[in-house]
């Protein structure tokens, strides 16, 4: 465990773009860069951060990955990870994933707790329940824990079923989220405690149509979207604390980033790659045979 001494809560980003982009490039036969290329956009997105934030940190996917699946293995108990990005299928200890995401509405008004696919808690509930037969207690892993509301849900949904979420054991926490669970009676182990941070973003929110990104948005026809952290797509002031004063500066290089990345992607593929493609729809991009002309039609408006 790594207490983090703090005199300035900073804002501290989980890198994850490039393992998650690199799987979707394996399992849709797509090319996709080079770890240096990912590694790039890491720091062009910190030195952008540094320009708004006193204290910025960026947390190693390597060491969250390697880290996140000790503790798994570790673990006395059975695992259900909501984790996909850090923690493997294959991992010992791992009974199933539980894919659950905070949801939003078209007019980005909180949807609650809702399937991050197409398929529902229940149908997924049901599914572990039977994988846990015989099973009483468990415990849950997931990347970050920062006020702990999603994973209090998790736990009623567990105990609806005669289960006890008894541990959650996570790569990031905030001192907020932990007492919050240690209230209810769940422990918690986590690689690194932060007392207080300005916020926990997941590098993958910064980017459009990557996999996992953004707020899950439920349309009125019931099909699944992500909405990024920044504008025109997102709401970059309450999803990912940024100053209004600095909103124009964030997205503006988020849609620059966005089109680097799908354009390099394009080229190496040999092909386009449509808005209805990408692993994660935008919500509100328009539909075209290609995501880089989609968002370089974006014309970002004070």
């Amino acid at each position: 465990m790594n207490i983090r001494e703090q005199i300035i809560s900073p804002y501290v980003i989980s890198q994850d773009i490039g393992r998650l982009v690199t799987n979707w490039g394996v399992s849709s036969g797509n090319s996709v860069p080079e770890k240096s290329y990912f590694k790039g956009m890491t720091c062009e997105l910190e030195t952008v951060l540094n320009q708004i934030f006193p204290k910025v940190e960026i947390i190693d996917e390597e060491y969250l990955s390697k880290g996140m699946q000790s503790l798994v293995e570790n673990s006395d108990l059975p695992v259900v990870s909501l984790d996909r990005c850090y923690i493997q299928p294959n991992t010992k200890n791992v009974y199933g994933f539980l894919d659950v995401s905070r949801c939003v509405d078209e007019n980005f008004n909180k949807f609650g707790l809702s399937g991050r696919n197409t398929q529902n808690i229940d149908s997924q509930m049901d599914e572990l329940c039977q994988k846990l037969k015989g099973v009483d207690r468990i415990a849950i892993i997931d990347d970050v824990l920062f006020e702990g509301a999603t994973h209090k849900q998790v736990a009623a949904l567990f105990k609806a079923r005669g289960i006890k979420l008894e541990e959650v054991l996570t790569g990031i926490a905030i001192g907020d989220g932990i007492k919050n669970l240690e209230n209810e009676g769940i422990k918690v182990k986590s690689l690194i405690i932060y007392k207080s941070v300005i916020d926990e973003i997941c590098e993958r929110d910064f980017t459009a149509g990557v996999p996992f990104s953004g707020r899950t948005v439920i349309a009125k026809d019931n099909s699944v979207y992500g909405a990024p952290y920044f504008e025109p797509f997102g709401n970059p002031i309450d999803w990912a604390s940024i100053p209004e004063d600095k909103v124009k500066e964030l997205s503006g290089y988020c849609i620059e980033s966005s089109i680097y990345l799908w354009k390099n992607i394009e080229r190496r593929s040999q092909k386009s790659i449509s808005t209805e493609e990408v692993p994660k729809r935008v919500f509100g991009l328009e539909k075209n045979n290609s995501v880089v002309s989609a968002l370089s039609n974006i014309k970002y408006r004070d």
